[in-house]
């Protein structure tokens, strides 16, 4: 029963760390969402596939920036330790899916 909550919390904490990392580049952090979600109640089952879509998406764009922070250390490990958590998110929700 908590695991939508905590996982809305753990969202906005990852986009505050990213927005943080930004800045110290010298950069203004924008928010660009592009989410498509069903409206009206959902299933568990329902709800959960979206959540994992959500989150491979993540792990998906993390991988992607990987290449491009090489050399920069204090970004890499960041991009490094969110690629795991998004991978143990994505491996979680797959378990309840089954």
């Amino acid at each position: 029963s908590s695991f939508f909550p905590e996982a809305m919390k753990e969202t906005i904490e990852h986009a505050e760390e990213v927005a943080t990392h930004i800045r110290a580049l010298g950069h203004i952090p924008k928010l660009n969402i592009k989410l498509a979600v069903h409206g009206g109640p959902l299933s568990l089952k329902d709800a959960l596939s979206e959540a994992l879509m959500f989150e491979q998406q993540a792990l998906d764009a993390y991988k992607d920036l990987l290449p491009s922070v090489k050399g920069d250390g204090p970004l890499e490990e960041f991009i490094r330790r969110q690629i795991a958590t998004e991978g143990e998110h994505v491996a979680e929700i797959t378990n309840l899916l089954r």
